[in-house]
């Protein structure tokens, strides 16, 4: 029998994609690396293309595994998922987590939470620093994610915090962003305290 986490409708199919995707752009780079002494214009098409199915491939694969807890989830709770979560992130993460277990697909949600605004703060906001602190407040268990950057963000820019808005929402929690031009933006979601 497949582990729980490993169960997510579509998601065979999705990564069958993603793969078919990624075997085109190998293709693609391979031909434009061998027309680009004789055949530039050509070859630049091909990496646009390339570009294409990069992006289509990265797609696919993040909503193959949008709903899969990682292992180190499951095994040890949210605490260790983030610290490994934070040890592999792109800028300096500092880490504060002071919560019991609770129900994991209350920790599944929050740990998504902390990834899609660990990777916007790389991408987008041009950090140089995260702070995530983790904790209870009241009747929720909260995560908050601060960057240093440039801000903007909102729950309209994307699909990534507004999907993310709409699992807390089903899970009876919210999401809240604020984020002034400027920074910094802080991106605080909430989930019941229950365990």
């Amino acid at each position: 029998m497949r582990p729980s986490w490993a169960r997510c409708s579509g998601s065979s199919a999705t990564s069958t994609t993603a793969q078919q995707r990624l075997v085109r752009l190998q293709m693609d780079l391979a031909r434009a690396e061998r027309q680009w002494d004789r055949d530039p214009e050509a070859a630049r098409g091909l990496l646009a293309s390339a570009t294409d199915q990069a992006h289509g491939a990265l797609d696919d694969l993040r909503a193959a595994t949008r709903g899969i807890a990682p292992p180190v989830l499951l095994d040890r709770g949210l605490a260790a998922a983030l610290d490994e979560l934070a040890g592999r992130a792109a800028i300096l993460t500092r880490l504060s987590v002071d919560v019991p277990r609770v129900n994991l697909g209350y920790e599944t949600a929050l740990y998504f939470c902390v990834t899609e605004a660990l990777a916007n703060a790389a991408k987008h906001a041009r950090a140089s620093r995260v702070d995530v602190r983790v904790h209870v407040d009241g009747p929720w268990v909260v995560a908050e994610v601060e960057d240093d950057g440039v801000g903007g963000a909102h729950l309209g820019k994307g699909t990534g915090l507004a999907g993310l808005d709409r699992r807390l929402a089903g899970l009876g929690g919210h999401l809240t962003v604020t984020s002034p031009q400027g920074g910094p933006t802080v991106i605080r979601a909430e989930v019941p305290c229950v365990s």
